[in-house]
This record gives C-alpha cells, sequence and structure tokens, in this order.
C-alpha cells in the first residue's frame, strides 16, 4: 500500500466518526441554511455577488461554530447529570442489597 491509499483510508475512517456525532451534523445543517438565507438576502439587498458570497461564508462558519459549541455543551451536561443519577441509584442498590443481608 503506497501512502496516498494510507492517507485516504485514514481521511475516510475520520469522516466516519465525524458524521456519527450529531452535534457535527446539525451544525452543519443550521450552518448551510443560515448562510444560504443570508448569502440571498444580503444579494437581494445590495446586488452585489461578491459581497454577499463573503457574507453568506462568516455566517456559515459562525453559525456551525456556536451551534456544534452549544450542543457539546448540552451533550456534556446530559451525560453529567446521567452519571450522577446512576450514582445516586447505585448507591441506593448497595444500601438496600446490605440491608436485607443484614436482614437475614
Amino acid at each position: 500500500m503506497n501512502p496516498t491509499e494510507d492517507d485516504k483510508r485514514s481521511l475516510a475512517i475520520l469522516w466516519k466518526k465525524v458524521t456519527r456525532n450529531h452535534c457535527f451534523l446539525d451544525s452543519v445543517m443550521y450552518g448551510v441554511s443560515s448562510g444560504m438565507f443570508s448569502m440571498l438576502g444580503v444579494f437581494a439587498w445590495t446586488a452585489k455577488p461578491t459581497k454577499s458570497i463573503r457574507y453568506g461564508a462568516w455566517v456559515y462558519l459562525l453559525v456551525s461554530l456556536v451551534m456544534y459549541s452549544r450542543c457539546e455543551y448540552y451533550r456534556i451536561t446530559t451525560e453529567r447529570v446521567i452519571r450522577e443519577v446512576r450514582q445516586v441509584l447505585n448507591e441506593k442498590r448497595s444500601r438496600l442489597v446490605e440491608e436485607k443481608e443484614a436482614e437475614n
């Protein structure tokens, strides 16, 4: 196998990992749609294609980054809450098992 095939394979693996992340997919969807609508709006308002493309690209970039950060923040906080609830449930379960063993 030559180095270019290795690079293609590693990029394919990376792309598969990225596309499984729903935060990435949602942020790209929001970024593309907001960038296209802002680009069309600026073009309709100014009739300058270069300005509208530049504006749409910046809106795409900013919206994608903000939405990805927001999604990851909520995912991390949700995982933290789930972990804490599991810990409390495990403690209660172990306490109940100890009480049952003490009764016997």
